[in-house]
C-alpha cells in the first residue's frame, strides 16, 4: 500500500505539466546565473584593466621625466653637454626628433652634426621649427660645380648636385654609380654632409 502511494506521488510530480514547468524554471535560473556571472566578471575585469592602464601611464611619465623628457617651457635656452646632438635636443623639447633642422636654422649652425659642448642653443616654440626641412639648410645662391670633386653640404641631393655640375638634374645616376653610394630605406642614394663625391667629366 505504501509502495503504491509512493509510486503515485512520483508519477504526479513528473506528470507532463509539472515536469515541463520545473525544467523551464531550472533552465531560466541557470541562464540568469550565467548572465550575472559574466556581468560581474566584465565589471571587475574592466576595473582591473583601467587600474593597470593608469599605472602604466604613470610609469611612462616617470621614465620620461627621469630621461629629461616631458613638457618643458618654451622658448628656452639649452647648454650643450658632451654627447648631445640636435636630434636629442629636438626630442627632449618637442618629443619629436624631426625638428632638428629648425634648431639648426634658428641657431645659424654651419655644422649641425657637430655642436661643441658648452654651446648655448636657443629652443623656440614648436611652430617656429616644425616646418623647416634639411633642404632649408642648404646654402643659397650656389654656383655651378666645375671641378671633379664636390663636398656635400646640408640640403644637397644628387639631383641638385647634377644640376649644378652638368646643367641637367637627371644625370645624377652618373654620380651615384661612380661613388658606389649606399641606399636609404626608400631606395634613394644615401649622402651625408661632408662626403666628398667624385664628379665624373
Amino acid at each position: 500500500m505504501a509502495k503504491a502511494n509512493l509510486q503515485k506521488k512520483i508519477l504526479r510530480y513528473f506528470d507532463k505539466g509539472n515536469w515541463q514547468e520545473n525544467f523551464t524554471g531550472i533552465i531560466l535560473s541557470a541562464v540568469i546565473i550565467v548572465v550575472i556571472g559574466l556581468l560581474l566578471y566584465n565589471y571587475f575585469g574592466r576595473q582591473q584593466n583601467q587600474e593597470n592602464e593608469a599605472a602604466n601611464v604613470e610609469k611612462t611619465a616617470e621614465s620620461q621625466n627621469e630621461a629629461g623628457f616631458g613638457s618643458l617651457a618654451l622658448p628656452a635656452t639649452y647648454k650643450v653637454a658632451t654627447g648631445d646632438s640636435l636630434v636629442q635636443i629636438s626630442e627632449k623639447y618637442y618629443k619629436n626628433s624631426d625638428f632638428w633642422p629648425g634648431l639648426a636654422k634658428v641657431n645659424k649652425l654651419e655644422k649641425p652634426s657637430s655642436i661643441e659642448p658648452g654651446t648655448e642653443i636657443s629652443v623656440p616654440k614648436q611652430e617656429e621649427v616644425e616646418k623647416v626641412t634639411v633642404l632649408d639648410l642648404a646654402p643659397k645662391d650656389q654656383g655651378p660645380i666645375t671641378g671633379s670633386s664636390y663636398v656635400v653640404q646640408y640640403g644637397d641631393t644628387l639631383s641638385s648636385i647634377a644640376q649644378r655640375a652638368y646643367g641637367n638634374w637627371s644625370q645624377w645616376q652618373k654620380i651615384d654609380q661612380i661613388n658606389h653610394l649606399g641606399r636609404l630605406p626608400n631606395g634613394n642614394p644615401l649622402i651625408h654632409s661632408g662626403n666628398v663625391l667624385v664628379i665624373p667629366r
